[in-house]
């Protein structure tokens, strides 16, 4: 996944816009969560935009609508807040001038390869943090945590390996008290599986798996074959 810079300085004078471009070379994206909260600074939101991205014929009488702050692809939808980020912060999607609140998806087949799936244009004194997850079809996660400084977003790498790693070892433990095998309905958290980090280069980011020790491995292993056995 990149964050890239988008030069919106003919149209705004005092803001920077960014993409979220998301790559998936052999699986469909499916849904996201974005939370960013300011401090200070603003959120540019266009008088005659909305939450989705905007057909381009509409530039040419409103050329402030390119830089608009959105979510999703065309044709997707809202589904609420980003609870799951931040269970305080309720179910209702916000994005105003000072918060971006909001999960969404999309049940198309066609979201693969390289594709935005958001815009953000913040002022050049935003202050702030935020965090987003994103999924795909083959149930890979990505996990970014970062901050806004001086109108720009800044991915904290040490911070998103955490959550990652949080998010991979929850999947285990649920799975080690309930295997599939258990005679009871399972939520399906192997999305969780394969966490990723990402480097802090904001125009050209790079996804690394996250790998437990051998040793963690083993015992997960071991523990697993162990109730198992107590199952049957």
């Amino acid at each position: 996944m990149k964050i890239v810079p988008v030069d919106s300085t003919d149209v705004l004078t005092g803001f920077n816009t960014f993409d979220l471009l998301m790559t998936t070379p052999d699986s469909d994206w499916t849904s996201a969560a974005l939370l960013l909260d300011l401090s200070a600074g603003s959120i540019y939101q266009a008088s005659l935009g909305g939450d989705g991205p905007v057909p381009s014929d509409f530039f040419s009488i409103a050329p402030d609508l390119e830089f608009d702050t959105y979510v999703g692809v065309p044709g997707g939808n809202i589904a609420g807040g980003a609870g799951d980020i931040d269970r305080s912060k309720g179910s209702e999607a916000e994005l105003s001038t000072s918060r971006l609140s909001v999960s969404f998806y999309n049940t198309a087949l066609t979201d693969v390869g390289t594709f935005s799936i958001g815009r953000v244009t913040l002022s050049d004194d935003a202050i702030g943090a935020w965090s987003l997850i994103s999924l795909t079809e083959d149930r890979q996660r990505v996990d970014l945590v970062g901050t806004v400084a001086r109108g720009q977003i800044e991915i904290d790498t040490e911070a998103s390996a955490a959550v990652s790693w949080a998010a991979y070892q929850t999947t285990y433990e649920y799975w080690l008290l309930y295997p599939p095998t258990y005679e009871r309905e399972v939520i399906d958290y192997s999305y969780l599986l394969e966490p990723v980090v990402f480097s802090p280069e904001l125009s050209d980011t790079e996804t690394n798996d996250i790998l437990p020790e051998p040793g963690t491995v083993a015992l997960l292993g071991l523990g697993g074959l162990a109730l198992l056995r107590r199952c049957r």
